[in-house]
């Protein structure tokens, strides 16, 4: 229990950034630490949906909408509550701390695979758009940022375009015309031209 009690802990803090950072990293790295903390408040706030659809019908409509139906929107907004502290633990991981190690290419993918995450979550309720656009604008700032990405494998030759043909000039040996193969056995000869 101490191990979660420290992990909850670590993820309501934000860490000091590692020095060398330019300005611009900084503030995207503020804007991922306000996206993950909004992730972890629509958390909440589903939290406090789900118990009001699943004791509120119950207790100020005496069943209106009946058990299966409170339940089941309980079930969704439960299912939507763990999927925002998942994605506040994982943004914590994949783009904070990536991010301080110096993948910055990396880092700034994982903040638009979490921004897009976000949407889907906010389609099922808009709560969850805030921490998708910070994550989004995060994004956008660490577009200039970072060593340039690796050069393609080697062992490929540079693509070299094929050579265009010369209008005018002679046509190459054997004048250039291929025949057509003969036709497969069985076949009836073409007929003549």
């Amino acid at each position: 229990m101490a191990d979660l009690g420290a992990e909850v802990n670590n993820l309501l803090q934000e860490r000091p950034a590692p020095a060398g950072l330019s300005p611009r990293l900084l503030e995207a790295r503020k804007f991922v630490y306000w996206g993950k903390l909004g992730f972890l408040f629509s958390a909440l706030i589903y939290f406090v949906f789900a118990m009001l659809s699943f004791f509120g019908s119950r207790i100020w409509f005496w069943g209106g909408y009946g058990w299966g139906y409170s339940s089941s929107v309980a079930f969704c907004y439960g299912g939507a509550m763990l999927v925002a502290v998942i994605a506040a633990f994982l943004v914590d991981k994949h783009v904070i701390v990536t991010m301080d190690a110096g993948r910055t290419h990396e880092a700034r993918s994982n903040a638009l695979i979490w921004a897009i995450v976000g949407v889907f979550i906010g389609l099922f309720s808009f709560i969850a758009l805030l921490p998708a656009l910070l994550l989004g604008v995060a994004w956008l700032k660490m577009e200039e940022h970072g060593p340039a990405p690796p050069p393609p494998a080697p062992g490929y030759p540079p693509y070299q375009p094929p050579p265009q043909p010369v209008y005018g000039a002679p046509p190459p040996p054997g004048g250039g015309y291929i025949p057509p193969p003969p036709p497969p056995a069985g076949y009836p000869p073409p007929p003549p031209p």
